[in-house]
């Protein structure tokens, strides 16, 4: 009885492997499957306003979510300004994870009447290419105060 008892827990051990194996088959090669294992960037904000710097460069960090169900993989950004450069410093992000960009701007370079730079993040994710901007804020204007000083008066 020992002998067969051990023949009929490899018979369910194997059958139950072949269905787990069967199943997993038929999710990964149904139709439409592939969008749902495939990654899904979002970086929040995707619109910055930051104030203009007081000294030349404005470096700010954004943090990249994947939403989907791959691993996320950044291959490089892309800005609208020369003055602009990106830089990934988190280059595979795994599913439901955050990574990290960097973006910087040189205000010697940027234009004093348009200042609004768009980044544009290309990876593999299924909503590639993802837009960033940043804004930088007009510097206050100077006030010129009038401070004269009135003369005593003579008595």
């Amino acid at each position: 009885m020992g002998s067969e008892m051990i023949k009929l827990f490899f018979a369910i051990l194997v059958f139950a492997a072949s269905v787990n194996i069967s199943y997993a088959q038929l999710f990964i090669d149904k139709p439409g499957n592939s969008d749902t294992l495939k990654p899904e960037i979002d970086i929040i904000p995707s619109v910055l306003t930051v104030p203009a710097p007081e000294g030349q460069f404005i470096m700010e960090d954004f943090k990249v979510l994947n939403r989907g169900g791959g691993v996320l993989k950044i291959t490089k950004i892309d800005a609208t300004c020369s003055c602009a450069n990106g830089k990934v410093l988190s280059s595979n992000v795994v599913p439901l994870s955050v990574g990290k960009i960097q973006m910087t701007i040189n205000m010697d370079g940027l234009d004093k009447d348009h200042r609004i730079v768009d980044f544009t993040i290309h990876s593999n994710a299924s909503n590639s290419p993802f837009m960033v901007r940043i804004v930088v804020e007009n510097p206050p204007a100077e006030r010129k105060i009038d401070c004269k000083i009135p003369e005593d008066e003579e008595d």
